[in-house]
């Protein structure tokens, strides 16, 4: 499929570019146009035909001089910042890295959704254009979550003042706090409509996540992607991936946004559920670059692995 594929987008360019070509012989035969317009016309097509040769290692080498070049006078940043502080000024991050997937492990409820839907607002405020897949939610609930996030509104909080609000137990001050909420939630959802955020919901495959982020970079609508979580996309069926067999899937998935990453030169960061959040007390709960659940492979296919680790989670338990 992958040289097939090859094989029709190098027709497509040669056909596109013959088409090009004939139009402006006839217009400089005809007289419609001069010999500079037509050069000019051309310029833009002609550099639009992708190079789909192999490289020698000399050009190679060449690109690698040139993109060190871009990072050396700023051009091109080979850590992103996220938007974060604690993140972003850290001596050991220094952001997140702009190269392959970053893989984010935590237990069930130990706040990797939150974290994610924190660097989305962090990559938004720094000019970021981001595609966000939610694969536990819809897409409104998790619009809903960014609003509640962005405006520091705690959402248990702000359900309990409506209920005492519907049952008529409202005094000045609960009314006060409802409409400073109000406002404050307003002003967040006004600021994520004007942001260039795409949110995918719950039921998406790999192959299609995939597919929207190639529509995405089409349209220069794409700097990040994000997944929550990598357990939870839905299964592929055929691909030589067996139905049923879990790590098959999960490697399959962690596979194929390694391969997403690479190909669109985008960051890809994916949440991801550790697989020893169960162990006895006697077990150390801290989790490992390898401990990603239903996979031995996954920390191999990220170039950075994050482990959130919170001692109160499992003093509260």
């Amino acid at each position: 499929m992958a040289k097939h594929l090859l094989q029709v987008r190098r027709r497509k360019d040669r056909f596109n570019l013959h088409r090009k070509l004939s139009r402006t012989a006839e217009k400089l035969l005809t007289k419609e146009t001069d010999a500079l317009t037509a050069a000019t016309s051309l310029i833009p097509s002609l550099m639009e035909v992708n190079d789909h040769s192999l490289k020698t290692k000399g050009q190679v080498i060449e690109g690698l001089k040139d993109s060190l070049f871009d990072e050396a006078v700023g051009n091109v940043d080979r850590y992103m910042r996220t938007g974060i502080p604690g993140w972003d000024n850290h001596q050991d991050f220094a952001g997140l890295s702009t190269q392959g997937v970053t893989l984010i492990l935590a237990a069930s409820g130990m706040g990797k959704t939150t974290m994610l839907n924190r660097l989305a607002v962090g990559l938004l405020s720094e000019g970021k254009k981001v595609h966000l897949v939610g694969t536990e939610t819809t897409s409104s609930r998790r619009l809903q979550d960014l609003a509640f996030s962005l405006a520091k509104v705690d959402q248990r909080k702000w359900a309990r003042l409506k209920e005492l609000k519907d049952r008529g137990e409202t005094d000045g001050f609960i009314a006060k706090e409802i409409a400073v909420q109000r406002m404050r939630l307003d002003h967040a959802l006004d600021w994520l409509h004007d942001q260039p955020l795409h949110i995918t919901g719950s039921g998406s495959t790999v192959e299609d996540i995939i597919s929207t982020t190639h529509r995405l970079k089409e349209r220069g609508a794409v700097d990040v992607v994000l997944v929550d979580y990598l357990q939870d996309i839905s299964d592929s069926s055929g691909l030589g991936v067996r139905l049923g067999d879990r790590v098959q899937q999960v490697g399959h998935k962690s596979q194929q946004l390694k391969h997403l990453a690479a190909t669109l030169s985008l960051p890809v960061v994916v949440g991801a559920q550790v697989s020893n959040e169960k162990m006895g007390r006697n077990m150390d709960p801290r989790p490992q670059a390898f401990s990603c659940q239903w996979s031995s492979s996954a920390h191999q296919d990220a170039e950075c692995v994050y482990a959130l680790y919170r001692d109160d989670y499992y003093a509260d338990r």
